[in-house]
Parts: C-alpha cells; sequence; structure tokens
C-alpha cells in the first residue's frame, strides 16, 4: 500500500513538514541533496508506519547503474580486442618471416601498431 507519510526523518532527526522546523532539521535538510528546502523528498522514499525517509537519485533510479556496467562491460570488450590485436602484430612482426607475410592472415590497416590503439 501506499505511504501515509505524517513524519519525515533526515539523518535521526524525526520532523512534521508542515510546521515551523528547529535550526538543526534545516540545516540536515540543505546538507542532503535527497530532500527539498520544505522538508519532502525530491526522488522517493522508504517508509516505516507514519515516517518516511527519502532516499538519493541514485537508489530510486538505476538506469544510471545500468549505463555504468554497460560501458564498463564496452570497455572490457574494447580492451580485450586491444590485446587481441597487439598480440596478432607482436606475432606478425617477431614469428612471421617476410617470405611469409602475404600468407599471415592479418588485414593491411592491422600492421599498423596505432591502428590497435584508435
Amino acid at each position: 500500500d501506499a505511504c501515509q507519510c505524517t513524519y519525515f526523518q533526515c539523518d535521526d532527526l524525526v520532523y512534521d513538514p508542515r510546521i515551523p522546523r528547529a535550526a538543526n532539521v534545516t540545516a540536515c535538510l540543505q546538507a542532503n541533496q535527497q530532500y527539498t528546502i520544505e522538508g519532502t523528498c525530491k526522488y522517493c522514499m522508504d517508509c516505516a508506519g507514519d515516517i518516511c525517509t527519502c532516499r538519493s537519485n541514485n537508489s530510486c533510479d538505476v538506469i544510471g547503474m545500468v549505463a555504468a556496467v554497460a560501458f564498463v562491460l564496452l570497455g572490457l570488450v574494447a580492451l580485450l580486442l586491444l590485446l587481441r590485436n597487439a598480440l596478432r602484430l607482436y606475432t606478425f612482426r617477431t614469428t612471421v618471416r617476410y617470405h611469409e607475410q602475404d600468407k599471415f592472415a592479418i588485414e593491411e590497416w592491422q600492421k599498423s601498431p596505432v591502428m590497435g590503439f584508435l
């Protein structure tokens, strides 16, 4: 069921957003980005009875974490490709004899060490 937020909690301070707040509650609200200056939640909340605790944007919206994981995986794939091309270039330059170079399965663009990093 839906939260019935009569009170909010910022750190260990419980307050009613409908009445004037003490200075320490206002300082807590200003120090925590998940609260509005009025004392309500900017993003989403956790409820325990009629007391609600605001959560940060990162814990409410998972798309940022999904994007971070996707880009890390993409970076790993790019790193593996770089290592593969570097190994092929090393093999081509150190073990393939000059007269056998045309038979080695390597593209012309792969022969440049700079292209492995682009």
